[in-house]
């Protein structure tokens, strides 16, 4: 009994480690790599594509044919930036280059995906590209709703959701919000909220209920139904990077200057949460949080220095840190996808194999109901 057993339960790992969750990640020289997470919460990191890009954006996109990664090279030509199309599934080299007209230098703190559209912003624009022909499709400038000078307005953080585009746009000492409702790629903007927020507010998300959320030197304000923001968590430090979780709460970090070293604290918001508070520290201010959708357990921190992979289930808190050397260089974009049946060109295993262990331990408990 224990012997077809133990093969059964054999068949099956073998049968779970080919579903994986995935980060996607580039480096700031260019380096396209992939943190693969199995069925076995088992991570296999790769180093695929090198293609000697200075700071390109990455971004992850899907429509009715296809799932794809897009790497974008900033002021590749005279006319606008080019874009680099891989498959999830194969990251060694891309399967198509698209250059895109009248996007020129688009912002790193100004992109967003939403299905048949990759919105990039650079200056006071959003355009809103086509995933298929990689052509821009339409475009808004966000100082005509702000009456600011284009040349004072900067697009300073960009999320799109189902049904709304919020933009976090500074001009001069002032922070605007605004939120555009109907999608470029279709109907053109159809009304438009904007609200002046704090000076000190850092960047937007999309929350529960397409509401945005917006983060600042004292904590989280959450818009409410009437579209004005109300505190919904105060902080003693700075809230750099925020994430949602899979049940209407977040993860958040709070960040400490100290000389040249940025303390970055990450905490969850949900008041009886089990979450140890993780602390990663950093040479620069800069630090995302972001989460594998596919695997809700999962999410990830990224600073100029390392990638941390972080799994929080059923109160327990791991991790798995990857260091700039081992990234290929110093991580510059992150993003997610899925993919099945993959297997690594090369792995670095950050974790033990806690899917296994869990499988194998019901042995015992079968053998008695035998």
């Amino acid at each position: 009994m224990l012997r077809k057993l133990t093969l059964s339960l054999t068949i099956l790992l073998l049968l779970c480690g080919v579903s994986y969750a995935d980060f996607i990640y580039t480096t700031e020289n260019g380096t396209l790599g992939a943190l693969r997470i199995s069925s076995l919460n088992e991570i296999e990191q790769s180093t695929e594509y090198y293609g000697n890009i200075s700071y390109p954006l990455l971004t992850a996109y899907w429509n009715s044919s296809t799932t794809g990664i897009m790497l974008l090279d900033r002021y590749a030509t005279d006319s606008g930036d080019r874009a680099y199309i891989f498959s999830p599934s194969n990251l060694t080299e891309y399967s198509r280059s698209a250059d895109i007209p009248g996007v020129y230098g688009a912002n790193f703190a100004g992109y967003a995906e939403n299905g048949y559209s990759i919105f990039l912003a650079s200056g006071p624009t959003i355009y809103d590209v086509d995933t298929s022909s990689f052509k821009v499709k339409n475009s808004f400038d966000c100082t005509s709703v702000i009456s600011q000078d284009a040349y004072d307005t900067e697009i300073y953080s960009l999320t799109v959701d189902s049904s709304y585009i919020h933009v976090l746009a500074k001009a001069g000492d002032s922070t605007n919000y605004i939120r555009l409702e109907g999608q470029l790629k279709r109907e053109g903007v159809r009304a438009f909220l904007s609200r002046d927020v704090s000076p000190d507010t850092y960047l937007v998300i999309s929350s529960s209920s397409n509401r945005a959320a917006v983060c600042h030197s004292s904590g989280i304000d959450l818009m409410d139904r009437s579209g004005r923001f109300q505190r919904v968590l105060s902080t003693d430090y700075p809230v750099k990077a925020i994430c949602p979780d899979n049940s209407g709460e977040f993860y958040y970090a709070e960040q400490i200057q100290n000389g040249s070293t940025y303390t970055n604290t990450i905490y969850h918001s949900a008041r009886n949460s089990s979450f140890i508070p993780i602390t990663i520290e950093s040479s620069s201010p800069n630090i995302k949080l972001i989460r594998d959708t596919s695997r809700n357990e999962f999410f990830a921190a990224m600073t100029d220095e390392q990638i941390m992979v972080i799994m929080y289930s059923s109160g327990t808190t791991s991790t798995w840190e990857y260091s700039a050397s081992t990234l290929g260089g110093k991580p510059f974009g992150i993003t997610t996808a899925s993919v099945s049946g993959y297997n690594a060109h090369s792995s670095s295993s950050g974790c033990s194999s806690g899917g296994a262990l869990i499988l194998f331990a019901l042995i015992p408990l079968m053998m008695r109901r035998k």
